[in-house]
């Protein structure tokens, strides 16, 4: 293992100065407080994702959020009116949480698999009573999707596996509204370390269109609201303008109504614009309007928590490699780009091959990915780059062209969490909140921090940062598979093939038997019949059609490129090294470290 480092320890606690850790409500929906921010320790616990602005307090909106405006986005929309969506009924539990939630996933999964499931929510309520530290039976939607997305099936009212994976989910803005003495209202994050920042109107209007675009073409996104405060209900029309109320309540958006009006809601408490979400309940469909409720745009909590599933897969990975099992509840904020590592330790002893790697972030942030595929050795020449990305707040999969072979016991991943605008990155943990994720725990040689990448410290030694920090874990999880390969398929080819692919690893790649002509290796130009449909193969930088990588298609490329004799068809496609459907200098580079050895293709 690496050296740790007293002089690396030191530092991290100077940069430490304006730490934040961000928790979107990880209480229980029972609760209503938030904590209030002590200067005397340097990580706070709040219910918001806070971004410091200086100069004028008014908060920094990811750049996705700013596209969404002026996108021909409906004046109504119901989802009802496309999908069946079954209105629960959660009787005499505390499970509006698993409801919502399940709700919203049911609604992609309908969407993207046009299959019409509903989901249990006794079997997620079972399944995580020995996780969460759970009151009442209360929980809150990072709790299901913690539980989903740590390898656990969704199981349906008929009690059978639906083996699905989430890969990704978004955590969109923190947005509370506080009525002011002029009845005007402020948009706001609640309160952060650096004191309560602000939105404009348009900024709110920004995430607004976004949600809503969200549920266009994903599904339902679930939300927070204060259940047993009576006065603000009118029939099925509800404005709560306290922003205090009690947070006790979890439902679910399936569409809006901007022209919802304000006559509709309660003469005491009637908000100023028209405008609506439409939201299903889980109180059966004999209550509201068969189950459904309207709740205005400025509502001081319906936009204080919304997340929504954004991606599923059909569950088909090998190992799922994890030390955060509960799920991220909290982000941590340094003045500095930073690394985090997870080490891993295999668990079988046959062939397997790292194909994803998910990462978890309570705030938005850029990413450089490295990979130990060899041991677990934090060794700065020994972790190789694969990639960089940047992601929305929430749960993103990263998934890799080319699944990488892992050859020793352990393995490593590193993230380096770069500063965002605001000159701070964050790094999303799962640990001991003394609360409903009391039961997170962690172990030396598992996650790491470090300033330099070669100095690492184990988060089991960072107590004296922070409370409860040195119970963390990093929220990196990594997938494994049998395939060495992920193909691209169209209509046309089959594309990603790796020169000197025999037949079988073909078709152990692909997962499928394949009609073809028997040869040593598959080669560019060669036809194959798939579930009765004919594709022609492209191997990657065979241009001449042998299977291989030699110097003969190094000179067919560099014809093309001086225009002496241009590629066409599939013998274009495979001098295409890269896969970005062009065919340039970057390729004719990456073909040539492929011949000396440098870089694998």
């Amino acid at each position: 293992m690496t050296p740790k480092s007293k002089n690396n320890k030191k530092f991290i606690l100077i940069i430490l100065f304006l730490i934040i850790t961000i928790s979107i409500t990880t209480k229980s929906l029972a609760t209503s407080e938030t904590q209030e921010n002590s200067l005397q320790n340097p990580i706070t616990i709040n219910n918001s994702v806070p971004i410091k602005s200086e100069k004028s307090k008014i908060k920094n909106i990811p750049a996705k959020f700013i596209k969404a405006v002026g996108n021909g986005i409906e004046n109504k929309f119901n989802l009802r009116e496309t999908l069946e969506i079954k209105i629960k009924d959660q009787g005499n539990t505390n499970n509006c949480w698993i409801a919502s939630t399940n709700t919203s996933l049911e609604t992609v999964i309908n969407k993207t698999k046009n299959s019409n499931i509903e989901l249990s929510e006794k079997a997620v309520e079972e399944g995580t009573d020995s996780i969460y530290n759970k009151t009442d039976g209360m929980g809150n939607a990072l709790m299901v999707l913690g539980y989903y997305t740590s390898g656990n099936d969704p199981i349906d009212v008929e009690n059978n596996n639906v083996e699905i994976k989430i890969d990704d989910y978004t955590v969109f803005p923190t947005i509370f509204k506080e009525k002011q003495t002029d009845g005007t209202i402020a948009y706001t994050d609640r309160t952060s370390f650096f004191g309560r920042n602000y939105y404009t109107e348009e900024q709110v209007e920004e995430v607004r269109n976004e949600v809503k675009k969200h549920i266009m073409e994903y599904g339902a996104v679930t939300a927070i609201t204060s259940s047993t405060s009576y006065e603000y209900y009118n029939g099925s029309a509800y404005y709560c303008d306290n922003l205090n109320a009690k947070i006790d309540h979890q439902i679910t958006i399936i569409g809006w109504d901007d022209n919802y009006s304000i006559e509709n809601f309660s003469s005491e408490h009637r908000p100023s614009k028209p405008g609506a979400y439409i939201v299903q309940n889980s109180y059966g469909d004999q209550v509201f309007d068969g189950g459904i409720m309207y709740i205005s745009y400025e509502d001081a909590l319906i936009e204080g928590q919304l997340i929504g599933v954004t991606k599923i897969e059909d569950k088909d990975y090998l190992n799922l490699y994890q030390h955060d099992e509960l799920g991220t509840n909290s982000s941590i904020g340094f003045t500095a780009d930073i690394y985090g590592a997870n080490i891993f330790k295999r668990t079988t002893e046959n062939a397997e091959y790292l194909s994803e790697i998910a990462i978890g972030n309570l705030s938005a942030g850029t990413y450089e990915i490295y990979i130990n595929s060899k041991d677990g050795e934090l060794t700065k020449n020994k972790l190789v780059k694969i990639g960089e990305i940047e992601q929305d707040a929430g749960y993103h999969t990263f998934k890799l062209q080319n699944p990488i072979k892992l050859t020793g016991e352990e393995f490593a991943i590193v993230l380096k969490y770069e500063t965002n605008a605001e000159d701070i990155s964050y790094v999303g943990i799962e640990y001991n909140d003394s609360h409903m994720w009391q039961k997170a725990t962690n172990e030396a040689n598992e996650s790491y921090l470090s300033l330099d990448m070669q100095n690492w410290e184990d988060f089991t030694d960072l107590g004296e940062l922070g409370e409860n920090l040195e119970t963390a874990n990093l929220s990196i999880k990594a997938f494994t598979t049998t395939k060495s390969r992920h193909y691209i398929i169209n209509d046309t080819y089959i594309k990603n093939i790796k020169p000197e692919t025999t037949i079988e690893e073909f078709e152990n790649n692909l997962g499928k038997t394949v009609e073809i002509d028997k040869t040593d290796i598959i080669k560019t130009g060669m036809k194959a019949q798939i579930d009765g449909k004919e594709y022609t193969l492209v191997v990657t930088g065979d241009i001449d059609g042998d299977g291989k990588l030699t110097l003969i298609d190094l000179a067919r490329i560099k014809q093309h490129l001086v225009k002496i004799k241009e590629l066409e068809n599939e013998y274009k496609q495979a001098s295409d090294i890269n896969i970005d459907n062009e065919t340039n200098l970057v390729d004719l580079s990456r073909m040539k470290q492929a011949l000396v050895g440098l870089k694998d293709i």
